[in-house]
């Protein structure tokens, strides 16, 4: 499943992801201090863990690619699609899934990865080939996506979908 996966950004989250939530909801009993301190003492070591295999230039450091992914970084890619690619290229209009399934597709077939849109946005913002599969990507985030799709308007609805299925999922878990 993970495997299945690693085709985009939630190769670098899906491991914290999932290790967040079960342990979220099998502690969820116990006071909020001990959670957080738990949740702490294993969840720091396995984002560095995790965060360092992503090192690929002299100087960098998981904790300033944790730094950089939670301010500058996350929106570069966001700024790039509604200032540069939407106006010159146009909206999506569904294709940024059909990329996604591909990959997948790719992933359990064992054939070569097609891109997805995330990397070939970071493709285009670093000046390399953009159909190139570089297993790394730039975050897009879940507002990003949808304007990409759809507009602004598809921006906010992803967001409040994604938000309502985080909430029927979190009302069933408890």
């Amino acid at each position: 499943f993970y495997m299945a996966f690693l085709g985009s950004k939630g190769s670098a989250v899906m491991t914290l992801l999932w290790f967040s939530v079960a342990l979220f909801y099998l502690n969820r009993r116990t006071p909020k201090l001990k959670t957080f301190v738990l949740m702490g003492l294993l969840a720091v070591p396995v984002t560095w863990w995790v965060t360092s295999y992503y090192i690929n230039s002299p100087g960098q450091s998981p904790l300033s690619i944790v730094y950089d992914r939670m301010t500058t970084g996350e929106l570069q890619g966001l700024d790039f699609l509604a200032q540069h690619w939407v106006p010159r290229y146009g909206l999506m209009h569904g294709h940024t899934f059909s990329m996604d399934i591909a990959r997948i597709k790719a992933q359990f077939l064992g054939t070569p990865r097609p891109v997805v849109f995330h990397e070939y946005i970071k493709n285009l913002l670093n000046g390399t080939a953009p159909y190139e599969s570089t297993g790394l990507s730039e975050s897009l985030t879940l507002f990003g996506m949808g304007y990409a799709n759809f507009s602004w308007l598809g921006g906010i609805l992803f967001m409040m979908a994604f938000g309502s299925i985080c909430e029927v999922i979190d009302a069933f878990l408890m």
